[in-house]
């Protein structure tokens, strides 16, 4: 009975924190946040950053520019040096996901040695979106928020998709 109530007020939390002008990102809401996070579930919480992380960068099979103009394949991978896909399927994809989270992960555990794992979690997901260094400095100048810009032809363009990374990044430190 217990995990049936938190599922319910998940539903209710997470659509009053993520209402948006369109029903198309309410009925994902709907189906991807239907619970609420719970300290003693690290598992649950790890791969909500994943499936959300694949829900937000959509699936590619070949290499793209993407918004900041850097090659990318798969779930949002930065190619790297060296690195030469032409295409990949999706459960290459869903491993270079984990591979790129767990290494933002890593990074985020070794300079905030002392915050929770959510806490972790959650930079480790914007670090993702953002790069390390951005996240270090939003982090000390407690303005992580603000970031849900990219630059195109030299304008700044607000994000839909940043707007919404940041919201769950903030559920997932407020314990929603």
């Amino acid at each position: 009975m217990k995990t049936t109530f938190n599922k319910v007020c998940g539903i209710l939390i997470i659509l009053l924190f993520f209402k948006v002008e369109n029903n198309k990102i309410q009925k994902r809401c709907k189906l991807k946040y239907c619970y609420t996070f719970d300290e003693n579930d690290s598992l649950k919480i790890y791969n909500s950053c994943i499936e959300e992380l694949k829900q937000r960068e959509s699936f590619m099979p070949k290499v793209y520019r993407c918004p900041a103009g850097y090659k990318t394949i798969g779930y949002g991978h930065r190619l790297l040096k060296g690195e030469r896909f032409k295409k990949i399927d999706t459960t290459k994809a869903i491993e270079i996901l984990k591979e790129d989270f767990n290494k933002a992960l890593a990074e985020i555990n070794n300079k905030f040695k002392d915050s929770s794992y959510k806490w972790k979690l959650a930079h480790s997901h914007a670090s993702f979106c953002l790069g390390f260094s951005r996240v270090v400095k939003a982090v000390k100048n407690k303005d992580l928020h603000k970031h849900v810009y990219y630059r195109k032809n030299n304008c700044l363009i607000k994000a839909k998709s940043l707007v919404q990374a940041r919201q769950f990044e903030l559920a997932l430190i407020n314990n929603i």
